[in-house]
């Protein structure tokens, strides 16, 4: 090897490990979360979940609620750890219901508490089957909303509960519908008509199925009960007007006599 190569060969080795050097000294150490202050500790949980990094957001929040008891960030951490569960999505909503309980269980009168009984609902409301499976979820989200409403009755978070509390019954009458519509199909008319006759009774009547009404009204007068079946067309054009199960009732009441008419 010559003088002026082995002179090259000696300099490019020398600027690597220079530059290696030099990309050791920029690498900054990792920081542990025992070396930082509350305040530091909520600003990385917040960064974490900007990022989307759900957990690595979860260990600063839970790091800083079991160090810094008296810390005023404590409270936020204790909610924020249950929306980084929320936020997760399907998967996480269970381990987001607990920590909203939590939450709410530590901090019953704060501020945020319409929001965290709010989230309890959703959490359960986006867990719930389709109607034609077993709807737990759906009535946990229901009985989670109207708590919500018993205690905050005004306000943001009661107004978007009770719209969902809504669409979560609306979910649940469907339930019982195809249930009887099940036993209607197999002529099991008693059965049929429980069903649908306690659905009547536990939901708002424009919440229900339009059949269903119509149905009750077939079963009716397959048991001979003409006069009460009428009702039931009846309440199908007062509540669902301009549809073609008003339009079907319309015209089996006329039908039906003059006295029938609504």
């Amino acid at each position: 090897m010559s003088l002026a190569v082995s002179k090259t060969v000696l300099w490019t080795v020398l600027a690597l490990g220079l530059g290696l050097s030099a990309a050791s000294c920029a690498r900054k150490p990792a920081v542990s979360l025992a070396d930082l202050t509350d305040q530091q500790l909520f600003q990385r949980g917040l960064q974490a979940m900007e990022k989307k990094r759900w957990s690595e957001a979860r260990e600063a929040f839970r790091y800083l609620t079991r160090t810094f008891l008296q810390s005023p960030y404590r409270e936020k951490a204790y909610l924020y750890i249950a929306d980084t569960y929320f936020r997760e999505g399907v998967e996480g909503l269970p381990m987001a219901v607990s920590a909203y309980q939590e939450f709410l269980r530590l901090y019953p009168n704060s501020v945020d508490a319409p929001y965290a009984m709010f989230q309890v609902g959703m959490s359960y409301f986006l867990q719930a089957e389709k109607p034609q499976r077993t709807q737990e979820n759906t009535r946990k989200a229901v009985e989670a909303f109207q708590q919500l409403l018993e205690r905050y009755p005004t306000g943001e978070w009661a107004e978007q509960g009770r719209q969902y509390q809504r669409r979560a019954q609306q979910r649940l009458a469907e339930h019982e519908f195809i249930i009887g519509k099940y036993y209607y199909k197999k002529k099991n008319y008693d059965a049929a008509l429980g069903r649908f006759q306690a659905m009547f009774a536990q939901f708002p009547p424009e919440l229900c199925n339009p059949e269903a009404y119509l149905l009750t009204y077939r079963i009716l007068q397959k048991m001979g009960r003409y006069e009460e079946s009428l009702q039931y067309l009846r309440q199908v054009v007062r509540l669902f007007p301009d549809t073609e199960w008003s339009r079907e009732a319309t015209t089996l009441l006329n039908s039906a006599g003059p006295h029938a008419r609504p």
